[in-house]
This record gives C-alpha cells, sequence and structure tokens, in this order.
C-alpha cells in the first residue's frame, strides 16, 4: 500500500507537470525541464521540480558542483550523506566518480531520497582514515545529537586537500547556533522559526568558526551571489553551502 501510495504520489505530480509545462519560466539545472512554475513544497511556492524532484537546495548545490568544481570531470571518491533523489542518477552515471551513499535515517523521507548502500551514521563513518575526495552532507548535521563528532568523522576521511560540502538550516544574523531540547520555550521557539520536529538545532553565523575549530578551511558560499540563477532556477535567497577544505 505504501508503494502504491508513493506511485501515485509521483504520477500525479508528473500530470501537474505537465500542464505547467506549457510557459517556460524556470528551468531545472538538474534534469533540465522547464516549467511555468515548480511545484509548492512544504508551503514553499515554486520549490520542487515535477520531474526529478529537486528542491531549492539541490539545484543549488549542483550549479556549485558544476561551476566551481572538478567533481565530474576527473577520477574523485565521493561520499554521500542522505542522497538526494534529483542528485543521486548524476552521481552514479558520472564514470569518473567512485560513488558512496550513507545514511543512517532510511526512512525519513524516501519520496525525495534514496535508501543508501551503507546504513551508517556521519557519527562513525565505517572508512579508513584519508578515503575520500569529496563529501556532500546537506541538511544531515541538524538531525543528528552530536553534530562535533559528525565534523570530526568527516575530516578523518577525507584525503589533505579534500572538501566536504555542507549544507544546514542556517540564519546568519543570528550570531550564535541555537540548540532545542523538551524545554517550553525552545519548542515555541522551534515552531516560530518553522523548524521541522526531527532538528536538534538551527545554525548561526557561529557555524563557521565551529567548522574552523575542527580543523577545517572554510569557505561560504551564498546562493544569492548567483543573481540571475535565483531567478532561472528558482533558488531561495537565503540558502548558503559551507565548503570545508581538509588542511
Amino acid at each position: 500500500m505504501q508503494r502504491f501510495k508513493k506511485r501515485l504520489k509521483h504520477l500525479l505530480l508528473k500530470v501537474e507537470g505537465f500542464r505547467a509545462s506549457f510557459r517556460r519560466a524556470v528551468e531545472c539545472p538538474i534534469c533540465h525541464h522547464t516549467y511555468n512554475h515548480f511545484y509548492t513544497y512544504n508551503q514553499r511556492l515554486n520549490a520542487m521540480c515535477y520531474h526529478c524532484r529537486s528542491l531549492e537546495r539541490d539545484r543549488f548545490l549542483f550549479l556549485y558542483l558544476t561551476n566551481q568544481t572538478d567533481i565530474f570531470s576527473k577520477p574523485v571518491s565521493l561520499l554521500h550523506f542522505a542522497p538526494e533523489i534529483s542528485l543521486y542518477p548524476k552521481f552514479v552515471k558520472s564514470p569518473n566518480i567512485s560513488y558512496y551513499t550513507a545514511d543512517w535515517m532510511v526512512t525519513l523521507n524516501s519520496y525525495l531520497q534514496v535508501i543508501p548502500q551503507y546504513i551508517m551514521s556521519v557519527t562513525d563513518i565505517k572508512f579508513d582514515d584519508n578515503r575520500f575526495d569529496y563529501i556532500i552532507c546537506s541538511h544531515v548535521l541538524d538531525d543528528v545529537d552530536d553534530d562535533r563528532k559528525a565534523l570530526r568523522e568527516m575530516y578523518r576521511v577525507l584525503k589533505s586537500g579534500g572538501q566536504a560540502i555542507i549544507a544546514v538550516p542556517a540564519d546568519l544574523e543570528m550570531p550564535v547556533t541555537v540548540e532545542f531540547d523538551e524545554t517550553p520555550e525552545k519548542k515555541s521557539l522551534k515552531l516560530h522559526l518553522k523548524i521541522s520536529a526531527e532538528n536538534k538545532r538551527v545554525y548561526g553565523a557561529d557555524f563557521i568558526d565551529i567548522l574552523a575549530g575542527e580543523g577545517f578551511e572554510v569557505s561560504l558560499i551564498l546562493s544569492s551571489s548567483m543573481n540571475d540563477s535565483i531567478r532561472n532556477y528558482a533558488l531561495r535567497k537565503s540558502d548558503c553551502l559551507y565548503v570545508c577544505t581538509k588542511k
């Protein structure tokens, strides 16, 4: 029954996508389908591609990887946590990429993610030291109890000069990261900020210092710097990527 509901949901999405495809106002850079608008997801207008189901953050990440890294052009090893269903085909079909997928919560959102090869937590990575050229970890750290341990694990398995590309729910206007607990005040704040129930924290401007404290050299990439891409690909101006290089 669950599989039938999933297929029906996807079919209905395709039908609505067909209706939205007669005017080309936005394009998905991942699958290259064009629409009048993207699908509304989690009350966000113009959010999800009808065809590949990419969200705004997926399209932003793909544009960064394509335009500012060598991940698709030279032999690399990639560890991808919580692999997005929109990005997975791009990596798995790239002959130059030795691609490994991992996640701990395999049923959290099966509609937008694929079942990983390895069932493991980012806080306990079952690979040897200095193993990977790249790690992609998008909207995972906010769900784990010990995010500092996760950062240390990613640093450990990266090669020297390797990069962990990290995305988290962040508010750069907040000076410090807010940790959520079960107190009424924090529960109320989570509702006010529209934070998902499973999230342990929302990161502030201090996240760069947290990353640097674990040994990374950090570059902050803002989607707002992409100008025309914001409109053409329906990106969110508030999204950002933390590109963390192992020294």
